[in-house]
């Protein structure tokens, strides 16, 4: 089994610390597989931890191909995740993101608002780091 499959398999596990770890394995991983994989667990409809801590890694990766996902993740229902995907994309600096942030301006909760914010600066700085491209 590939590193890839063991991973995928994990990050579908029942225990949300086996899902945490493989997270964290594919932080190592620099292959576009691994942005994937992350991207799949932004989706994770059973655990929020594991939805923000894939946008955080999502955001230090600066893949321009999560921006879609982390862009629904403003959505998200859960605040944390709102928080992790508005700073993410500020990291990743892609303007597509600049109106889904304004819109987090009006976020019911203080700290998602403060993120946005923070965010939409970096957008104007191109982001924090240099996207990566694939």
């Amino acid at each position: 089994m590939s590193e890839e499959d063991r991973l995928k398999r994990e990050l579908r596990h029942a225990d949300p610390e086996v899902r945490w770890i493989a997270l964290a394995t594919l932080a190592e991983h620099p292959e576009p597989w691994a942005t994937d994989l992350l991207i799949n667990a932004l989706e994770d409809g059973e655990f929020e931890s594991i939805r923000w801590q894939a946008a955080v890694l999502l955001g230090r990766r600066g893949d321009r191909n999560a921006v879609p996902p982390l862009i629904r993740s403003l959505r998200d229902h859960n605040y944390h995740v709102r928080e992790e995907a508005a700073e993410a994309l500020g990291r990743i600096g892609d303007p597509r993101a600049r109106e889904p942030l304004s819109a987090l301006l009006h976020d019911p909760v203080r700290s998602v608002r403060l993120r946005a914010e923070t965010a939409l600066g970096n957008l104007g700085r191109g982001g924090e780091k240099a996207p990566q491209k694939r």
